[in-house]
């Protein structure tokens, strides 16, 4: 009996070795490849094809792994669901960094200690590092912020064909009641936020919100039409969702919600800057504070120049937008000096409806023919003309180019007082070259001597013919 127990025991004893070796051994390579939403990268070549020289744009979601790491496998199950529920819309990928092709590619992006996560948007040569939690929540958040990011982006710099088919798009959207312009509202995220906010000249107003924040949901109306107004002021508004960006809100104290913050003007800034915001909550409020940030540390943006369709689209575009438009001398008709003197002039005008719906402009006169002669600014320069490009609604200024006037007849326009004229269609922008701020250099005229090709000695020359 007890020799047939023995023969039991050696039989069974690499049947339970073999059972304790597939529980005991790490169950991370088993379990990724258990997940076929999950792609496994098997060489550096196999990486490079799929993900570094893709032109698609997709975007890729890679975790650098050690199979024999605890949170690598505590992970597995998790990158797996995620990969399960954002099939279709987005790659989710594995590299096992502790074989060769592995360590090379982690080698390659600065990655040391697992597991570690990146995403590669279209710029696959510069990945944005994942810093949220390892819930399936936190990593659809994180790569769902740096979609949103990459839409709005990519919707600021359409080819210049697509503009122009969006422009006529829009404007018949407008004519049957469509819909609203895209936010101004920058999504921010613990790993774009140095980078967006710390590098930038902009002066930042940052709301910490949460999802189910009521307070937080009542400002986000008025927190949208500032971001609008205020765009191009050298002033920029972010959202932080504090729920799962936590590393950010808790490097700048959140505790409650909404927290807004003062991120002041210049670069770089450091966290030390950084303000409360502790006035009020309507439109008006943040935009007035905004402004008066930019003139204490910020740098206010230079009244662009209207040189090509492209300018006009981005700065006189846009639902609800006046643009006020200055023709200036030419300068050949004029002087460095003076042409200086007339965008200060307007420059000091403009200051006073900063946070307003209108947007300014210059143009030197007879550059564009075109705008001028639809807005009627054919009597001489400098002259002023106002264009609600989604209405085809403009008036010119009738008295001369001063400081008071422009004011006064740009109270006019925002008071709905001023008398306005409809145009068919926009007009066509032209291409001309930017000024570079020095004073013009005349033509050169031949004399009729060199015109003739004669020579000093010849008889007629001044003389009868």
């Amino acid at each position: 009996e007890q020799k047939k127990e023995r023969e039991m025991k050696s039989y069974l004893l690499p049947i339970v070795l073999c059972a304790l070796q597939a529980v005991l051994l790490p169950k991370y390579a088993v379990a990724a490849s258990s997940y076929k939403e999950v792609i496994e990268i098997t060489t550096k070549s196999d990486f490079d094809t799929k993900i570094v020289n893709r032109k698609d744009g997709s975007i890729w979601m890679v975790q650098f792994y050690d199979p024999s790491s605890d949170s690598c496998e505590k992970l597995a199950p998790i990158y797996g669901a995620t990969a399960f529920m954002l099939k279709g819309f987005y790659h989710l990928a594995t590299v096992d960094a502790t074989t060769d092709y592995g360590a090379e590619i982690a080698k390659q992006y600065d990655v040391s200690k697992y597991p570690t996560i990146k995403i590669f948007q279209p710029d696959k040569k510069k990945p944005i590092d994942y810093k949220g939690k390892h819930e399936v929540e936190g990593i659809i958040q994180g790569i769902m912020a740096e979609f949103q990011n990459l839409l709005q982006y990519r919707s600021q710099h359409l080819p210049d064909e697509l503009k122009r088919q969006m422009a006529g798009v829009g404007k018949q959207q407008k004519q049957e009641g469509g819909s609203e312009e895209p936010s101004k509202v920058i999504t921010l995220t613990d790993d774009n936020f140095d980078e967006i906010v710390m590098k930038s000249n902009d002066v930042w107003l940052i709301g910490f919100f949460a999802p189910w924040c009521g307070h937080c949901k009542a400002i986000l109306p008025d927190w949208e039409e500032a971001a609008r107004n205020l765009d191009g002021e050298g002033v920029s508004l972010g959202s932080v969702d504090a729920t799962t960006q936590e590393k950010t809100a808790g490097q700048y104290g959140v505790k409650g919600f909404p927290t807004i913050k003062i991120f002041p003007g210049g670069a770089p800034k450091t966290p030390d800057m950084v303000i409360n915001y502790e006035q009020g909550r309507t439109k008006s409020d943040f935009i007035k504070y905004a402004l008066a940030e930019v003139d204490r540390t910020g740098v206010p943006k230079e009244i662009p120049q209207l040189t090509s369709m492209d300018v006009f689209d981005e700065t006189c575009k846009g639902k609800n937008r006046i643009c006020v438009m200055a023709g200036l001398p030419h300068i050949l008709d004029s002087s460095a000096e003076k042409r200086n003197k007339f965008k200060e002039t307007l420059s000091t005008a403009a200051k006073e409806f900063r946070g307003t719906p209108l947007v300014f402009t210059w143009f030197e006169g007879s550059s564009q023919p075109a705008l001028e002669e639809a807005l009627g600014l054919t009597f001489g320069f400098p002259a002023v003309a106002v264009l609600a490009s989604d209405r085809l609604a403009y008036s010119r200024m009738t008295n001369s180019f001063s400081e008071k006037n422009v004011v006064s007849f740009l109270h006019r326009i925002i008071m709905g007082r001023q008398g306005t004229s409809l145009i068919a269609e926009l007009p066509k922008i032209a291409t001309v070259e930017a000024w570079d701020g020095l004073d013009g250099t005349p033509i050169e005229e031949e004399s009729l001597a060199d015109i003739m090709g004669w020579d000093d000695d010849d008889e007629n020359v001044g003389g009868e013919l």
